[in-house]
């Protein structure tokens, strides 16, 4: 099945806090038609609960409890949805829910699932709330049922989650909109933007993260065509090809950053946080992370990503590149972070793997066209890197 780390890559290792993953489910029940979990999935025949990847969290989980340690926030799920149908039969993400709360332990939970806003599941959920120990991520391609309809017709309609997450929000849950995957001139079809972005403030939505579709060449043009959208230049998402696996492509910049902007800055005069996933265009991020984490009221600690070199560059202004484990390490040593120097007491499980993504980051940093396309904001010349 799936290890309870992420797979070590060129896109994620720089890019992404929340390694450590729960997958309930070995696939996913509602087929979107956009699902770029297909390309990593082994098997989609059959929907099984994954019971390993649940015990592994509990290892996890209850030898950070016991030994007093600062959790790293866990995602529920990555490839799979979490309250798809059949979780009513095997409750296994319930399972995942009761261990978390044992083991004061702090989730963001990925869905695009009205079931999280029924009990036992909702019961969970706003006890983990309660202790400051969750945020819920509610995915949306579309906010309008009919062009959700075409694209994922099982899954339940944009109008009933919204209903799910105002229930949530009424119980005091913290709840981050995912507009994942971002189609252009379908996500924001149907609303004006600061129309739009008033529902979200009305719901309690206290932060929006943005994700750009992916799928394989032919897939995305035919989407794009379905759709009557200018395809425009097309981005490799991962420069890494694997056999017999068709690479993965996304719409340019210049299809994307102005929407992105407009989101940001209506965003953040309503006082919702903004945030792009996988993009790398933090200039337009508002918030001291890409998750959402930061409104977990817990204590935790998250890895350093391209994102802190980001931010301390834009204050420095350059820095030699044989230099940038020296930078890494300084900011390894800011309070609420984690590098594998300063692991030894967490489970061998996660250290050994997230050494590995520690590694990788400094790889991609140093190697100019792994940096420029895990984040067009930085540009290296002559051995100097500086954002631009």
């Amino acid at each position: 099945m799936y290890g309870l780390v992420i797979n070590v890559s060129n896109v994620i290792s720089p890019l992404c806090y929340s390694l450590i993953r729960v997958e309930p489910f070995n696939t996913c029940g509602f087929r979107c038609t956009y699902c770029y979990a297909r390309w990593y999935r082994v098997s989609d025949e059959v929907i099984k609960p994954n019971y390993r990847s649940v015990i592994e969290f509990k290892v996890v989980a209850k030898k950070v409890y016991r030994r007093g340690l600062k959790p790293i926030p866990a995602r529920l799920s990555t490839l799979s949805e979490p309250f798809q149908y059949v979780e009513e039969l095997y409750k296994i993400s319930l399972e995942v829910l009761n261990y978390a709360l044992n083991y004061e332990y702090p989730l963001i939970i990925n869905t695009k699932s009205t079931l999280i806003a029924k009990n036992p599941w909702f019961k969970f959920v706003r006890k983990l709330s309660d202790r400051g120990l969750v945020i819920v991520q509610f995915s949306f391609s579309t906010f309008m049922d009919n062009l959700a309809k075409v694209i994922e017709p099982i899954a339940p309609k944009p109008s009933e989650r919204l209903k799910a997450l105002s229930l949530l929000n009424d119980a005091g849950v913290p709840i981050v909109i995912r507009l994942s995957p971002f189609i252009p001139k379908v996500s924001l079809y149907g609303y004006e933007p600061t129309e739009l972005i008033g529902k979200l403030r009305e719901l309690g939505t206290k932060h929006v993260i943005v994700e750009s579709i992916r799928l394989p060449k032919e897939e995305l043009i035919e989407l794009f065509r379905k759709f009557n959208v200018d395809v425009g230049s097309l981005r490799d998402y991962s420069l890494h090809t694997i056999e017999g696996k068709e690479p993965l492509y996304r719409p340019g910049h210049e299809v994307i950053y102005g929407d992105y902007l407009r989101l940001k800055e209506l965003l953040s005069k309503n006082s919702i946080g903004f945030s792009t996933c996988k993009e790398g265009l933090f200039s337009l991020h508002t918030s001291s992370d890409c998750c959402g984490m930061y409104l977990l009221k817990t204590d935790y600690v998250k890895r350093v990503t391209l994102y802190e070199v980001y931010k301390e560059l834009r204050e420095i202004r350059e820095l030699p590149i044989d230099r940038i484990e020296m930078l890494i390490n300084e900011l390894c040593s800011k309070q609420g972070y984690i590098c594998v120097r300063n692991m030894s007491s967490y489970p061998k499980r996660i250290k050994k793997r997230f050494k590995a993504h520690e590694l990788r980051l400094i790889k991609v940093i140093k190697n100019s066209r792994l940096l420029t396309h895990a984040s067009p904001e930085f540009e290296v010349h002559e051995g100097i890197i500086k954002v631009r």
